[in-house]
């Protein structure tokens, strides 16, 4: 498996597990908005919840929208196998799941394949109180630990698996991103984030393709682009 792909679903197994570490006391549901949005590699025609589908989704791009109400955790099958009509046909495996937040009514679905050909999923709110408008979010979903100075002085160390919410001084955010070598905060690059047209803008710091910074940034297309192809910077 590429480099990238595996340490990122690293990063998902380690997010989805810091997500779901408070079991609900009894059943609960939400209600949302959410879009599929394939990480690295192409996403299959899914099934989720009765009779609902979602098509295949190319490389770095956002599925259609779909609007769902249901129990927090929602699990994705194969669409060819849940579309059998053989009543003996056994019930499709599921292949992605995800626990939903709650308070939102917008979010995306990050999804990256694993070694098993089943999908991690890491969910990003894209509304709510828990994303204000006029900030970004940064996401680290690298493997090792993350110093990013923003604006001119403002820093923000990021554990693996790490997120924070920072705000730019005006509708961009200056980024420089370090990592530790020896002991000691290396720079890696400078970067420039662009508020999207909601005021709000997710940052991804990954593992870099090239090998050798080690790291990379990602701006994920913010929810009101068209789903189209969007390659990582």
């Amino acid at each position: 498996m590429h480099t990238l792909t595996r340490y990122l679903s690293a990063g998902l197994l380690l997010m989805t597990w810091a997500h779901a570490q408070e079991p609900a006391s009894a059943p609960e549901s939400v209600s949302l908005q959410f879009g599929l949005y394939a990480w690295k590699g192409e996403l299959p025609k899914l099934s989720y919840g009765p009779h609902h589908t979602v098509e295949a989704v190319e490389a770095f791009t956002r599925s259609s929208i779909q609007n769902y109400t249901g129990p927090v955790v929602l699990n994705f099958t194969l669409a060819a196998q849940s579309e059998s009509t053989d009543p003996k046909a056994k019930q499709p495996p599921v292949v992605a799941s995800v626990t939903l937040p709650k308070g939102v009514s917008k979010i995306t679905l990050l999804t990256a394949r694993t070694r098993q050909g089943h999908f991690q999923i890491y969910a990003i709110p894209e509304d709510g109180d828990a994303f204000p408008a006029g900030s970004v979010r940064l996401h680290n979903v690298t493997a090792q630990p993350l110093l990013i100075v923003y604006n001119e002085n403002d820093r923000v160390e990021l554990a693996p698996a790490a997120t924070a919410i920072v705000k730019p001084l005006g509708t961009a955010l200056l980024v420089r991103a370090a990592r530790k070598v020896n002991g000691q905060w290396r720079e890696l690059f400078n970067n420039v984030a662009t508020l999207g047209p909601d005021g709000r803008q997710n940052v991804l710091f990954t593992p870099g393709d090239d090998g050798s910074t080690g790291v990379g940034m990602y701006i994920l297309p913010p929810w009101s682009s068209p789903p189209k192809s969007s390659r990582p910077l």
